[in-house]
């Protein structure tokens, strides 16, 4: 017997504008293939896009429109402003729209600052780390420092009042004073780590929290729980936090990790090592992670293939009974059919095989 599952309506919670693909630095790693163009989207472009958003239903009852360009502080800040207006202007009641802005900031002022209080506008402000490493990768168009340009950014929202925030936590500290020299620190900096990442979401009303994990990170995940903890249980691409507030989202998930080294690489992206953690020659996750690629070298395409059996569960087939009710097999066990039954049983049942 096949039952139908109703398609979940669809529903809008982040809508990304790009105002001008032009960009005032020029970062070696940059994908965008236009960032020379000083068009600028139209204000009835942005009136017919919101329009056809808010009448389209699938608005969520908060909407976040971010302006990414090139860099969105190139285009003058008067357009932002009619673009906010008319936005506002279009928004039915049970729709609370939040804008946000990612920027290089270079070019915030007093008058940025000024839009970005009147409309509680967020901002994030990109640096690659210090110094050294934002250098390396994010220079201007003459090949210059970009470094301290956007530090003055920094500093201008902090002298004019508008809020931005940077997550610091010292796990480094924490876990070097409590676990044992020798002893693997993976999962007591994980919790810390995780921890600092749920409060800061809880205290700015962040609702959806996204990890860098990729399919491997996963199958990895799935061998040490199952060698270690006894447990057959890997990450979810996606899930709902214990205490039901965030929603945890993986968007790596589904890609391998060698895919995303070769892109890396080809976008020369800055790197940054960690020697705390990745660096513990004597961790489980090492060993793992050796198996998984001495498999993959006798048998190629093994490590897709354990990652699709994570998307292809047979409960009846495994042992857990609060996954299944072995129990109550009994209860559901029909009467012996007859030979005409068993035989129209048995068409019905090859036919619709043929047919899926």
């Amino acid at each position: 017997m096949q039952t139908s599952v109703e398609a979940p309506s669809p529903s809008i919670g982040v809508v990304v504008v790009q105002p001008t693909p032009f960009c005032n630095i020029a970062c070696s790693y940059c994908y965008l293939p236009d960032r020379d163009v000083k068009t600028v989207m139209p204000q009835s472009t942005v009136r017919e896009l919101f329009n056809k958003v808010f009448a389209s239903g699938w608005a969520g009852s908060e909407l976040t429109v971010i302006w990414h360009a090139g860099e969105p502080l190139v285009v003058p800040s008067s357009f932002y402003r009619e673009a906010f207006e008319a936005i506002a202007a279009l928004r039915p009641d049970s729709v609370r729209v939040r804008h946000s802005i990612q920027t290089n900031g270079m070019l915030i002022s007093p008058e940025w600052c000024e839009l970005f209080r009147d409309w509680n506008v967020g901002v994030g402000v990109s640096l690659d780390g210090p110094r050294h490493f934002n250098d390396a990768h994010r220079l201007s168009r003459t090949g210059r420092s970009t470094f301290d340009r956007a530090l003055a950014g920094i500093r201008m929202l902090r002298r004019e009042k508008v809020p931005f925030h940077v997550i610091e936590q010292d796990t480094y500290s924490v876990v070097k004073r409590v676990i044992p020299q020798g002893k693997t620190m993976c999962g007591l900096c994980s919790r810390l780590r995780r921890g600092a990442l749920y409060r800061f979401a809880a205290e700015n009303g962040v609702t959806k929290i996204a990890l860098g994990h990729h399919r491997d990170d996963i199958v990895e995940t799935l061998f040490l729980n199952l060698f270690f903890g006894g447990r057959l249980k890997a990450m979810a691409p996606k899930l709902l936090s214990d205490d039901g507030r965030h929603i945890l989202i993986r968007p790596l998930a589904y890609v391998a990790e060698r895919d995303i080294a070769r892109y890396a690489r080809g976008r020369a992206f800055p790197l940054i090592p960690c020697k705390l953690c990745g660096s513990q020659d004597n961790m489980q996750r090492v060993a793992v992670k050796k198996m998984l690629s001495a498999w993959e070298r006798e048998y190629p395409g093994r490590t897709e293939t354990i990652f699709s059996a994570l998307r292809n569960i047979e409960p009846a087939h495994l042992a857990d009974p609060r996954r299944f009710d072995f129990a109550g097999l009994e209860a559901r066990r029909v009467a012996p059919m007859s030979e005409a039954e068993e035989e129209a049983f048995i068409l019905e049942r090859d036919a619709a095989a043929l047919a899926s």
